[in-house]
Formats: C-alpha cells, structure tokens, sequence
C-alpha cells in the first residue's frame, strides 16, 4: 500500500504538470478556431468582405465595431476602410481601424 507522503509525491510530480498541460493544449486549439485578417476593404456586402487580396464569406452573425470598440451599423464599413475582420465558428467581428474617407477629399492613411 502507498504511504501519504508517496501518494503526495505522486500528485504533486505527476497530476499537476498533467493539468498544466491540457490548459495549454486547449488555449492553443481555441486559437486555432480563430482567424484574424487585417487590410483595406476591396469589397463588402452583407455576405461577403474582401481584405486586402482575401476574399471572405462572412457567418450568419455579424458585428461591427468602430475604431474604440463601440458598436456600429453594418452600412458604417465602406470600401477603403482599414478593418480587422476576426472569424470564429459561427460568428465574424468587423473592428474599424483606420477610416480611409472623410467628408472632404482628403485621405487617412494608417502609418
């Protein structure tokens, strides 16, 4: 039979780093569920967004948010807008970066 003090043993060198592991293996995986683009907008409908040279068809839930993370419409996002576009499982974020028009002539470009 196992004395305390080897059970102890056991547990500490054995279970612990065992839990450490599967905590990495699992952030890791939910990464890779993930994919982020970054870019100018090319194009942009309702279901579908091209960043940059990569065309993306965007999930039935969509949001949108302005350059502080606030909510924004959907019609806000214009061709030549530098955006973020994050994809997951079932849903798409569009974050505003850099708006690339104003109300004049003059051009935003992001440094």
């Amino acid at each position: 039979m196992l004395s305390i003090r080897k059970m102890a043993l056991i547990y500490i060198l054995v279970l612990i780093p065992l839990s450490m592991v599967t905590s990495t293996v699992y952030a890791e995986k939910r990464k890779e569920n993930r994919a982020v683009f970054r870019g100018q907008v090319v194009h942009i409908s309702n279901k579908f967004i091209t960043v940059e040279r990569t065309y993306i068809v965007l999930p039935p839930t969509t949001r949108t948010l302005d350059i502080n993370g606030s909510s924004i419409p959907f019609g806000t996002i214009k061709k030549g807008d530098y955006v973020i576009v994050t994809i997951e499982k079932n849903e798409a974020t569009i974050q505003m970066t850099v708006r690339s028009h104003t109300d004049g002539d003059e051009k935003l470009i992001p440094q």
